[in-house]
């Protein structure tokens, strides 16, 4: 085999390789509508088992950072949990062309910024660690899809294309 076959074969054998790790914003509608059966039926394990999962397949997926880090900041407080996962936050958004909707990369960015400066995130209203009274009320004014849903699907965009 001529050297220009190996790399020819090289290559598609390292395409196939990274087919089983790339993403399609497809995908990420099938990981929000997973969460929001989770959330509808108010199963925090299984909410938070969907999001591991995700990211465990696609570490950098940016969707599911992000609900990590909101769930990690409003249902189950653990802020250094959350507070871990801005460096990879980070990387993955400034590989991105957020061209297509600034406003969510503002919301990114703003959601980083509460993670790093938590006191400052307070005091300008945000809230770390909603009571079960508040977890029950955003249940009941999001009852049939979890309050981030159409935002994730915005980053499922930006960051792999239309469905």
């Amino acid at each position: 085999m001529s050297k220009r076959n190996r790399l020819i074969v090289g290559f598609l054998v390292l395409l196939s390789a990274m087919g089983s790790t790339i993403s399609s914003a497809g995908e990420v509608q099938v990981f929000v509508d997973s969460l929001n059966t989770n959330w509808c039926a108010t199963n925090n394990a299984g909410f938070k088992e969907t999001f591991n999962a995700r990211l465990a397949a696609h570490s950098n997926d940016l969707a599911a950072l992000v609900v990590k880090a909101d769930f990690y900041t409003s249902i189950e407080l653990n802020l250094s949990a959350a507070q871990a996962l801005v460096p990879v936050m980070e990387s993955t958004m400034s590989g991105l062309n957020w061209s297509g909707d600034k406003e969510a990369e503002a919301v990114c960015k703003e959601m980083i910024r509460s993670l790093e400066s938590p006191a400052e995130a307070e005091s300008a209203g945000y809230l770390l660690g909603l009571s079960s009274n508040q977890v029950e009320q955003l249940h009941a004014e999001h009852p049939s899809a979890h309050p981030l849903s159409d935002f994730l699907l915005r980053l499922g965009t930006v960051q792999y294309g239309a469905p």
